[in-house]
Protein backbone atom coordinates (compact mmCIF):
# COMPACT_ATOMS: atom_id res chain seq x y z
CA UNK A 1 0.00 0.00 0.00
CA UNK A 2 2.88 2.14 0.84
CA UNK A 3 4.60 1.69 -2.51
CA UNK A 4 1.25 2.11 -4.14
CA UNK A 5 0.96 5.31 -2.90
CA UNK A 6 4.31 6.77 -2.99
CA UNK A 7 3.72 7.55 -7.07
CA UNK A 8 1.50 9.53 -6.24
CA UNK A 9 2.81 11.73 -3.04
CA UNK A 10 6.66 11.15 -3.79
CA UNK A 11 7.41 13.97 -1.37
CA UNK A 12 5.93 12.43 2.08
CA UNK A 13 8.12 11.70 4.84
CA UNK A 14 5.58 10.27 6.47
CA UNK A 15 4.75 7.48 3.13
CA UNK A 16 8.91 6.65 3.11
CA UNK A 17 9.28 6.04 7.04
CA UNK A 18 5.71 3.62 7.07
CA UNK A 19 7.20 1.96 4.18
CA UNK A 20 10.39 1.43 5.93
CA UNK A 21 8.93 -0.02 9.01
CA UNK A 22 7.30 -2.77 6.57
CA UNK A 23 10.30 -3.59 4.95
CA UNK A 24 11.76 -4.36 8.50
CA UNK A 25 9.21 -6.49 9.22
CA UNK A 26 9.93 -8.25 6.11
CA UNK A 27 13.83 -8.53 6.47
CA UNK A 28 14.87 -6.33 4.05
CA UNK A 29 17.02 -3.64 6.03
CA UNK A 30 18.91 -2.74 2.86
CA UNK A 31 15.78 -1.21 1.60
CA UNK A 32 14.27 -0.27 4.47
CA UNK A 33 17.39 1.74 5.60
CA UNK A 34 16.93 3.44 2.27
CA UNK A 35 13.43 4.41 2.98
CA UNK A 36 13.94 5.71 6.31
CA UNK A 37 16.96 7.64 4.81
CA UNK A 38 14.37 9.11 2.23
CA UNK A 39 11.80 10.23 4.61
CA UNK A 40 14.31 11.89 6.47
CA UNK A 41 15.70 13.74 3.42
CA UNK A 42 11.94 14.65 3.21
CA UNK A 43 11.42 15.85 6.88
CA UNK A 44 15.02 16.07 8.83
CA UNK A 45 13.09 16.56 12.36
CA UNK A 46 11.44 13.86 12.10
CA UNK A 47 12.38 12.37 15.13
CA UNK A 48 9.85 9.16 14.81
CA UNK A 49 12.09 8.25 11.57
CA UNK A 50 15.56 8.91 13.36
CA UNK A 51 14.48 6.58 16.06
CA UNK A 52 13.02 3.67 13.29
CA UNK A 53 16.77 4.35 11.88
CA UNK A 54 18.09 3.58 14.84
CA UNK A 55 16.09 1.01 15.78
CA UNK A 56 17.33 -0.89 12.37
CA UNK A 57 21.12 -0.06 13.29
CA UNK A 58 20.94 -1.93 16.34
CA UNK A 59 18.97 -4.77 14.58
CA UNK A 60 22.34 -4.97 12.58
CA UNK A 61 24.63 -4.96 15.50
CA UNK A 62 25.51 -1.37 14.19
CA UNK A 63 25.45 0.22 18.02
CA UNK A 64 27.85 3.30 16.88
CA UNK A 65 24.98 4.50 14.18
CA UNK A 66 22.28 3.69 16.54
CA UNK A 67 23.43 5.47 19.35
CA UNK A 68 23.69 8.43 17.04
CA UNK A 69 20.44 7.96 15.65
CA UNK A 70 18.42 7.53 18.88
CA UNK A 71 20.56 10.93 20.17
CA UNK A 72 19.23 13.11 17.03
CA UNK A 73 15.89 11.92 17.78
CA UNK A 74 15.83 12.73 21.44
CA UNK A 75 17.48 16.02 20.32
CA UNK A 76 14.91 17.00 18.39
CA UNK A 77 11.91 15.61 20.76
CA UNK A 78 12.34 14.15 23.84
CA UNK A 79 9.54 12.33 24.31
CA UNK A 80 9.71 10.52 20.86
CA UNK A 81 8.50 6.89 21.97
CA UNK A 82 11.15 4.83 22.04
CA UNK A 83 13.89 7.26 21.67
CA UNK A 84 15.21 6.70 25.39
CA UNK A 85 14.62 3.31 25.65
CA UNK A 86 16.77 2.84 22.32
CA UNK A 87 19.51 5.34 23.89
CA UNK A 88 19.88 3.31 26.94
CA UNK A 89 20.35 0.13 25.36
CA UNK A 90 23.06 1.45 23.22
CA UNK A 91 24.93 3.94 26.09
CA UNK A 92 26.85 4.02 29.03
CA UNK A 93 25.29 4.39 32.48
CA UNK A 94 27.29 7.95 32.81
CA UNK A 95 25.97 9.14 29.32
CA UNK A 96 21.91 8.01 30.74
CA UNK A 97 22.60 10.03 33.39
CA UNK A 98 23.78 13.46 31.80
CA UNK A 99 21.43 13.05 29.65
CA UNK A 100 18.05 12.56 31.79
CA UNK A 101 19.10 15.34 33.48
CA UNK A 102 19.36 17.42 30.15
CA UNK A 103 15.85 15.83 29.01
CA UNK A 104 13.93 16.14 32.28
CA UNK A 105 13.07 20.17 32.36
CA UNK A 106 12.39 20.14 28.70
CA UNK A 107 9.21 17.10 28.65
CA UNK A 108 5.96 19.17 29.82
CA UNK A 109 6.66 21.36 26.93
CA UNK A 110 7.64 19.66 24.33
CA UNK A 111 4.48 16.97 25.20
CA UNK A 112 2.22 19.62 23.35
CA UNK A 113 4.98 20.95 20.69
CA UNK A 114 5.72 17.36 19.22
CA UNK A 115 2.28 17.69 18.22
CA UNK A 116 2.33 20.98 16.54
CA UNK A 117 5.84 20.30 14.82
CA UNK A 118 4.37 17.24 13.08
CA UNK A 119 6.32 17.10 9.63
CA UNK A 120 3.04 16.73 7.69
CA UNK A 121 1.17 18.93 9.75
CA UNK A 122 1.64 22.28 7.15
CA UNK A 123 0.59 20.23 4.21
CA UNK A 124 -2.09 18.73 5.77
CA UNK A 125 -3.71 21.95 6.64
CA UNK A 126 -3.10 23.29 3.50
CA UNK A 127 -5.02 20.50 1.53
CA UNK A 128 -7.97 20.87 3.65
CA UNK A 129 -7.86 24.36 3.17
CA UNK A 130 -7.20 23.91 -0.92
CA UNK A 131 -10.28 21.91 -0.35
CA UNK A 132 -12.33 23.77 1.51
CA UNK A 133 -12.33 26.65 -0.64
CA UNK A 134 -13.37 24.54 -3.55
CA UNK A 135 -16.66 23.39 -1.77
CA UNK A 136 -14.89 20.22 -1.48
CA UNK A 137 -15.97 20.28 2.51
CA UNK A 138 -16.39 16.69 3.08
CA UNK A 139 -13.03 15.72 1.48
CA UNK A 140 -11.50 18.61 3.62
CA UNK A 141 -12.68 17.34 6.76
CA UNK A 142 -11.70 13.88 6.19
CA UNK A 143 -8.00 14.64 5.38
CA UNK A 144 -7.68 16.49 8.73
CA UNK A 145 -9.53 13.87 10.44
CA UNK A 146 -7.23 11.16 9.23
CA UNK A 147 -4.55 13.37 9.82
CA UNK A 148 -5.52 14.25 13.60
CA UNK A 149 -6.12 10.12 13.96
CA UNK A 150 -1.71 10.06 13.85
CA UNK A 151 -1.27 13.15 15.58
CA UNK A 152 -4.37 13.44 18.12
CA UNK A 153 -4.03 17.03 19.73
CA UNK A 154 -2.72 19.08 16.92
CA UNK A 155 -4.10 22.16 17.94
CA UNK A 156 -3.83 24.21 14.21
CA UNK A 157 -5.37 21.44 12.62
CA UNK A 158 -7.69 20.69 15.05
CA UNK A 159 -8.86 23.97 14.56
CA UNK A 160 -8.97 24.19 11.24
CA UNK A 161 -10.95 20.82 11.59
CA UNK A 162 -13.73 22.70 14.25
CA UNK A 163 -14.40 25.61 11.78
CA UNK A 164 -14.94 23.83 8.87
CA UNK A 165 -17.64 21.88 10.66
CA UNK A 166 -18.71 24.81 12.22
CA UNK A 167 -18.65 26.83 8.30
CA UNK A 168 -21.16 23.34 7.87
CA UNK A 169 -23.29 24.44 10.69
CA UNK A 170 -22.01 22.26 13.46
CA UNK A 171 -21.45 24.79 15.95
CA UNK A 172 -21.80 22.44 18.86
CA UNK A 173 -19.63 19.70 17.37
CA UNK A 174 -16.63 22.43 16.74
CA UNK A 175 -16.84 24.01 20.26
CA UNK A 176 -16.45 20.29 21.98
CA UNK A 177 -13.64 19.77 19.71
CA UNK A 178 -11.61 22.62 21.00
CA UNK A 179 -13.07 23.02 24.38
CA UNK A 180 -11.40 18.72 24.43
CA UNK A 181 -7.91 20.61 22.98
CA UNK A 182 -8.07 23.37 25.92
CA UNK A 183 -8.50 20.20 28.60
CA UNK A 184 -5.73 17.94 27.00
CA UNK A 185 -3.65 21.21 27.05
CA UNK A 186 -4.28 23.01 29.76
CA UNK A 187 -1.28 25.30 29.75
CA UNK A 188 -0.87 26.07 25.70
CA UNK A 189 -1.60 29.53 25.24
CA UNK A 190 -2.74 28.86 21.27
CA UNK A 191 -5.41 26.23 22.12
CA UNK A 192 -6.90 29.22 24.34
CA UNK A 193 -6.65 31.39 21.88
CA UNK A 194 -8.25 28.89 18.84
CA UNK A 195 -11.26 28.44 21.23
CA UNK A 196 -11.75 31.42 22.42
CA UNK A 197 -11.03 32.83 18.44
CA UNK A 198 -13.92 30.49 17.27
CA UNK A 199 -16.30 31.21 20.28
CA UNK A 200 -16.03 35.05 19.17
CA UNK A 201 -16.71 33.80 15.46
CA UNK A 202 -20.04 32.01 16.34
CA UNK A 203 -21.17 35.09 18.51
CA UNK A 204 -20.19 34.16 21.89
CA UNK A 205 -18.14 37.38 22.93
CA UNK A 206 -18.12 37.05 26.68
CA UNK A 207 -16.74 33.43 26.63
CA UNK A 208 -14.25 34.55 23.68
CA UNK A 209 -12.71 37.22 25.72
CA UNK A 210 -12.20 35.13 28.75
CA UNK A 211 -10.55 32.65 26.30
CA UNK A 212 -8.51 35.43 24.96
CA UNK A 213 -7.44 36.67 27.90
CA UNK A 214 -6.40 33.46 29.40
CA UNK A 215 -4.04 32.76 26.14
CA UNK A 216 -2.41 35.84 27.05
CA UNK A 217 -2.01 35.07 30.42
CA UNK A 218 -0.18 31.81 29.59
CA UNK A 219 1.71 33.73 27.00
CA UNK A 220 2.78 37.40 27.48
CA UNK A 221 4.99 37.54 24.54
CA UNK A 222 1.57 37.19 22.91
CA UNK A 223 2.90 34.71 20.04
CA UNK A 224 -0.70 33.53 19.67
CA UNK A 225 -1.66 36.80 18.89
CA UNK A 226 -4.26 37.19 21.47
CA UNK A 227 -3.77 40.70 22.23
CA UNK A 228 -4.53 41.40 18.72
CA UNK A 229 -8.07 40.08 18.62
CA UNK A 230 -8.62 41.90 21.87
CA UNK A 231 -8.40 44.94 20.38
CA UNK A 232 -10.69 44.63 17.92
CA UNK A 233 -13.12 44.57 21.04
CA UNK A 234 -12.10 47.93 22.75
CA UNK A 235 -10.66 45.26 25.34
CA UNK A 236 -6.95 45.57 25.21
CA UNK A 237 -5.28 48.62 23.92
CA UNK A 238 -3.92 48.82 20.34
CA UNK A 239 -1.31 46.80 19.39
CA UNK A 240 1.77 47.96 17.23
CA UNK A 241 3.13 46.00 14.78
CA UNK A 242 6.76 45.43 14.73
CA UNK A 243 8.92 46.28 11.66
CA UNK A 244 10.61 42.62 11.57
CA UNK A 245 6.79 41.32 11.61
CA UNK A 246 5.67 43.23 8.81
CA UNK A 247 8.98 43.05 6.83
CA UNK A 248 8.33 38.95 6.98
CA UNK A 249 4.64 39.12 6.04
CA UNK A 250 6.43 40.75 2.81
CA UNK A 251 9.21 39.04 2.24
CA UNK A 252 7.40 36.34 1.91
CA UNK A 253 4.73 37.35 -0.35
CA UNK A 254 7.15 39.06 -2.46
CA UNK A 255 7.02 36.45 -5.64
CA UNK A 256 3.20 36.66 -5.79
CA UNK A 257 2.63 40.45 -4.31
CA UNK A 258 1.56 41.98 -7.93
CA UNK A 259 -0.43 38.35 -9.05
CA UNK A 260 -2.59 38.20 -6.28
CA UNK A 261 -2.97 41.91 -5.73
CA UNK A 262 -3.59 42.31 -9.04
CA UNK A 263 -5.57 39.11 -10.43
CA UNK A 264 -7.15 38.11 -7.15
CA UNK A 265 -8.08 40.64 -5.22
CA UNK A 266 -8.77 43.36 -7.95
CA UNK A 267 -6.28 46.31 -6.35
CA UNK A 268 -6.15 49.61 -8.00
CA UNK A 269 -5.05 52.21 -5.65
CA UNK A 270 -2.13 53.38 -7.56
CA UNK A 271 -3.69 53.86 -10.70
CA UNK A 272 -6.37 55.72 -8.37
CA UNK A 273 -4.35 57.60 -6.94
CA UNK A 274 -2.29 58.76 -10.23
CA UNK A 275 -5.30 59.61 -12.44
CA UNK A 276 -5.86 62.30 -9.58
CA UNK A 277 -2.58 63.67 -9.20
CA UNK A 278 -2.12 63.65 -13.27
CA UNK A 279 -5.77 65.48 -13.40
CA UNK A 280 -3.89 68.42 -12.05
CA UNK A 281 -1.68 68.53 -15.00
CA UNK A 282 1.51 69.24 -12.80
CA UNK A 283 4.77 67.98 -12.93
CA UNK A 284 6.64 66.96 -9.71
CA UNK A 285 10.52 67.49 -9.54
CA UNK A 286 10.89 65.00 -6.75
CA UNK A 287 8.70 62.28 -5.39
CA UNK A 288 9.39 59.35 -2.58
CA UNK A 289 7.11 56.19 -2.58
CA UNK A 290 6.62 55.43 0.86
CA UNK A 291 5.89 51.46 1.15
CA UNK A 292 6.65 50.95 -2.29
CA UNK A 293 6.44 47.45 -2.51
CA UNK A 294 7.46 45.83 -6.17
CA UNK A 295 7.02 49.88 -7.59
CA UNK A 296 2.91 49.08 -8.79
CA UNK A 297 3.05 53.17 -7.61
CA UNK A 298 5.98 53.76 -9.47
CA UNK A 299 5.05 52.46 -12.66
CA UNK A 300 1.84 54.51 -12.39
CA UNK A 301 3.63 58.27 -11.60
CA UNK A 302 7.00 57.99 -13.35
CA UNK A 303 5.72 59.47 -15.88
CA UNK A 304 4.54 62.67 -13.95
CA UNK A 305 7.86 62.77 -11.86
CA UNK A 306 11.77 64.10 -12.73
CA UNK A 307 13.10 61.96 -9.55
CA UNK A 308 11.46 58.98 -7.98
CA UNK A 309 13.04 57.71 -4.47
CA UNK A 310 11.51 54.60 -3.06
CA UNK A 311 11.72 52.95 0.27
CA UNK A 312 10.37 49.55 1.74
CA UNK A 313 10.78 47.31 4.69
CA UNK A 314 11.09 44.02 3.08
CA UNK A 315 14.43 43.73 0.61
CA UNK A 316 12.97 41.37 -1.54
CA UNK A 317 9.91 43.79 -2.99
CA UNK A 318 12.53 46.13 -3.32
CA UNK A 319 14.46 43.60 -5.12
CA UNK A 320 11.25 42.92 -7.63
CA UNK A 321 11.01 46.58 -7.71
CA UNK A 322 14.55 46.79 -8.82
CA UNK A 323 14.26 44.82 -11.99
CA UNK A 324 11.03 47.31 -13.28
CA UNK A 325 14.09 49.99 -13.95
CA UNK A 326 11.75 53.04 -12.94
CA UNK A 327 13.24 54.47 -9.63
CA UNK A 328 16.40 56.61 -9.61
CA UNK A 329 17.18 55.25 -5.66
CA UNK A 330 15.71 52.34 -3.45
CA UNK A 331 16.34 52.07 0.25
CA UNK A 332 15.63 49.40 2.83
CA UNK A 333 13.38 51.71 5.85
CA UNK A 334 10.95 51.93 8.14
CA UNK A 335 8.15 55.54 6.53
CA UNK A 336 8.98 57.74 9.51
CA UNK A 337 12.38 56.80 10.67
CA UNK A 338 13.59 57.51 6.48
CA UNK A 339 12.16 61.04 6.66
CA UNK A 340 13.52 61.73 10.21
CA UNK A 341 16.65 60.73 8.72
CA UNK A 342 16.58 62.14 5.41
CA UNK A 343 17.77 66.01 4.89
CA UNK A 344 15.89 65.92 1.64
CA UNK A 345 12.38 67.98 0.46
CA UNK A 346 9.81 66.00 -1.36
CA UNK A 347 7.28 67.55 -3.67
CA UNK A 348 5.20 64.54 -4.00
CA UNK A 349 4.88 62.00 -1.60
CA UNK A 350 2.80 58.31 -2.01
CA UNK A 351 1.60 55.80 1.08
CA UNK A 352 -0.55 53.48 -1.22
CA UNK A 353 -1.68 50.76 1.36
CA UNK A 354 0.70 51.27 3.74
CA UNK A 355 -0.98 52.92 6.83
CA UNK A 356 -3.03 50.09 7.31
CA UNK A 357 0.12 48.46 8.67
CA UNK A 358 0.77 51.75 10.76
CA UNK A 359 -2.28 52.01 12.74
CA UNK A 360 -0.68 55.34 14.97
CA UNK A 361 0.15 58.14 12.12
CA UNK A 362 1.56 60.33 15.05
CA UNK A 363 4.71 59.83 13.97
CA UNK A 364 4.65 59.37 9.81
CA UNK A 365 2.63 63.11 9.93
CA UNK A 366 4.92 65.04 11.67
CA UNK A 367 8.00 63.51 10.12
CA UNK A 368 5.88 64.38 6.57
CA UNK A 369 5.11 68.02 7.46
CA UNK A 370 9.24 68.49 8.70
CA UNK A 371 10.07 67.02 5.17
CA UNK A 372 7.04 68.08 2.71
CA UNK A 373 7.98 70.81 0.25
CA UNK A 374 5.98 73.91 0.48
CA UNK A 375 3.48 73.51 -2.30
CA UNK A 376 3.83 69.55 -1.79
CA UNK A 377 1.45 67.24 -1.59
CA UNK A 378 1.22 63.38 0.64
CA UNK A 379 -1.21 60.97 -1.03
CA UNK A 380 -2.23 57.90 0.95
CA UNK A 381 -4.94 55.71 1.27
CA UNK A 382 -6.49 54.37 4.48
CA UNK A 383 -8.99 51.22 5.10
CA UNK A 384 -11.98 53.42 6.71
CA UNK A 385 -13.24 52.41 10.33
CA UNK A 386 -16.47 52.73 11.18
CA UNK A 387 -15.83 53.39 14.60
CA UNK A 388 -14.21 57.07 15.57
CA UNK A 389 -9.98 57.10 15.59
CA UNK A 390 -8.00 53.87 14.52
CA UNK A 391 -8.29 50.31 15.54
CA UNK A 392 -7.13 47.44 14.22
CA UNK A 393 -9.23 44.36 12.43
CA UNK A 394 -8.78 40.13 13.18
CA UNK A 395 -7.18 40.73 9.60
CA UNK A 396 -3.87 42.29 11.79
CA UNK A 397 -4.90 45.16 9.47
CA UNK A 398 -5.42 48.73 10.78
CA UNK A 399 -8.81 50.90 9.81
CA UNK A 400 -8.82 55.03 10.46
CA UNK A 401 -11.60 57.44 10.60
CA UNK A 402 -11.33 60.35 8.14
CA UNK A 403 -11.80 62.44 11.48
CA UNK A 404 -9.10 60.85 13.51
CA UNK A 405 -6.96 61.48 10.18
CA UNK A 406 -7.91 64.83 9.79
CA UNK A 407 -6.81 65.99 13.74
CA UNK A 408 -3.96 64.35 13.59
CA UNK A 409 -2.85 66.02 10.26
CA UNK A 410 -3.90 69.63 12.32
CA UNK A 411 -1.47 68.40 15.03
CA UNK A 412 1.27 68.24 12.34
CA UNK A 413 0.81 71.00 10.89
CA UNK A 414 -0.93 69.62 7.50
CA UNK A 415 -4.39 69.93 6.63
CA UNK A 416 -6.79 67.85 4.15
CA UNK A 417 -6.83 68.94 0.47
CA UNK A 418 -8.73 66.27 -0.99
CA UNK A 419 -11.22 62.82 0.55
CA UNK A 420 -12.69 60.80 -1.62
CA UNK A 421 -14.37 56.79 -0.71
CA UNK A 422 -12.65 54.66 -2.47
CA UNK A 423 -12.27 50.63 -2.61
CA UNK A 424 -9.20 49.23 -1.80
CA UNK A 425 -9.21 45.38 -2.31
CA UNK A 426 -11.15 42.20 -2.22
CA UNK A 427 -11.37 40.75 1.38
CA UNK A 428 -13.81 37.73 1.78
CA UNK A 429 -16.00 38.55 -1.47
CA UNK A 430 -16.59 42.00 -1.03
CA UNK A 431 -14.45 45.42 -1.52
CA UNK A 432 -13.09 46.67 1.57
CA UNK A 433 -14.17 50.30 1.60
CA UNK A 434 -11.39 52.77 2.09
CA UNK A 435 -10.56 56.43 1.75
CA UNK A 436 -8.53 58.65 -0.46
CA UNK A 437 -6.53 61.28 1.07
CA UNK A 438 -3.90 63.82 0.53
CA UNK A 439 -2.61 66.46 2.62
CA UNK A 440 -0.73 69.56 2.03
CA UNK A 441 0.84 71.99 4.42
CA UNK A 442 -1.20 73.87 6.71
CA UNK A 443 0.07 77.74 5.75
Amino acid sequence: MYGADLPRIPDSGVLHHGRGIALCGLNKFDEAQHAFTKALEMAPLYADAWVSMGDLHFARKEKRLARAAFLKALAIDALTPGAWAGFCDTSSWVSRWIWRRRLSAREALLRQRRRDKHPEAAAVISEAARLGKSEYHAEAINVLRAFLETCPGHVNATATLCALLAGLGNVEQGRRGLERLVQWWPSSASASYCLGAYLMTVGEKEAGIKMLQRSLALDPEDKANARFALSTLGVAPLPRLADAEVRGIFDAYADKFDHDLRDNLEYRVPEIIAARIAGAGRRWPCMLDLGCGTGLCGVQMRAHVDRLIGVDLSEKMLRKAQTRRIYDVLQVGEAASYLERSSESFDLMIAADVLVYIGDVTALFGAVAARLARAGEFWFSVEVSEREGVHITMSRRYQHSLGYLESSARAAGLRVKHQQPTDIRRHANEMQKGLLVALERDV
